[in-house]
């Protein structure tokens, strides 16, 4: 968000402010507990909802797998192996979550991201980079751990997602069976 501070309020400075473009405005003097509600508003918003996938991403690449598997065989094994460890992976996002570790949640994503991209879950891959990318634009990462707990309670939400697409690659391999 775009917050715009003036040095004086004058009537008609939010309306110009928002016209300009500004998400919202506060004039001075500002204090803590002020700016920290404008900060809370439009911070629970940006992670209350992530963007949805484009169709053109497949939830499987299977490609990705015949580049290190020679037979179906081979595929389907290491497929169901990725697969059925995602239930334990999903989980383990949680205590970064829940104990507001925004390092730990880094480096669990990072992971999770290179090794579903190896295994050609680009959809599971993508919903992991959009949950990233949301903590990271939210001041989650290593130098600010951002600290309001909705903001921690709204990413954990989005682990649903993982959820879904793990039913869908378990879809798949079924169909290939």
């Amino acid at each position: 968000p775009i917050i715009a501070m003036t040095a004086n309020a004058m009537e008609g400075d939010r309306e110009s402010c928002l016209v300009a473009g500004m998400d919202d405005y506060v004039s001075k003097p500002v204090n803590a507990a002020g700016i920290k509600e404008i900060l809370e508003r439009w911070l629970s918003k940006a992670a209350a909802a992530l963007p949805d996938i484009p169709d053109s991403v497949p939830v499987l690449d299977w490609s990705r797998l015949h580049d290190y598997f020679d037979d179906e065989t081979e595929i389907r094994d290491a497929l169901q192996m990725f697969v059925d460890s995602l239930p334990e992976r999903i989980a383990a996002l949680q205590p970064a979550l829940q104990q507001q570790d925004a390092e730990q949640l880094s480096m669990l994503l990072s992971n999770f991201i290179a090794s579903s991209e190896s295994f050609g879950a680009l959809r599971l891959a993508e919903s992991l980079q959009l949950i990233r990318r949301e903590a990271e634009s939210l001041g989650l990462n290593k130098t600010l751990n951002f600290a309001d707990p909705k903001l921690w309670e709204a990413l954990a939400q989005q682990t649903e997602r993982l959820e879904k697409e793990r039913h869908a690659l378990s879809a798949l391999l079924e169909q290939r069976s």
